[in-house]
């Protein structure tokens, strides 16, 4: 199988390379190479690679910098998941989206499930939140 990762110069993209790398063909890329805020780009990189499962681990994940810095929150947080969803589904491949955090408000006193109802209580998690519904 081969998996593109992208921000794999990151801690977590780093990770999921050489996790997977020990038994599927995994491509990393990250920034300068392309940049998944800019459709162009996102589009670019599925028209080159053809893979079958696109890891989005890209993130602006600083929640208390995304309070001060809200465009560049939802930028790289709602933009970027977006931009690499519509480049997932012009080749039919499958995504993967990781770093979900706080678009619950951690009030459950369980286990949150994909099915719950979604309350972010800070921007970092609003942008999250719109990264998924992209």
């Amino acid at each position: 199988m081969k998996l593109l990762v992208f921000d794999a110069a990151g801690q977590l993209g780093t990770e999921l390379v050489n996790y997977f790398n020990i038994r599927h063909e995994v491509i990393g890329i990250d920034l300068p190479e392309v940049d998944v805020t800019n459709i162009v780009d996102g589009i670019s990189v599925s028209d080159n690679i053809k893979h079958d499962v696109i890891i989005n681990a890209a993130a602006y994940t600083d929640v208390d910098v995304c309070e001060l810095n809200p465009d560049k929150a939802f930028l790289i947080n709602e933009l970027n998941a977006e931009n690499i969803a519509i480049a997932v589904d012009k080749i039919n491949s499958k995504l993967i989206l990781i770093s979900i955090d706080y678009v619950f408000d951690g009030e459950k006193k369980e286990f949150y499930r994909e099915y719950d109802a979604p309350n972010p209580i800070n921007i970092y998690g609003i942008s999250k939140l719109q990264g998924i519904a992209s």
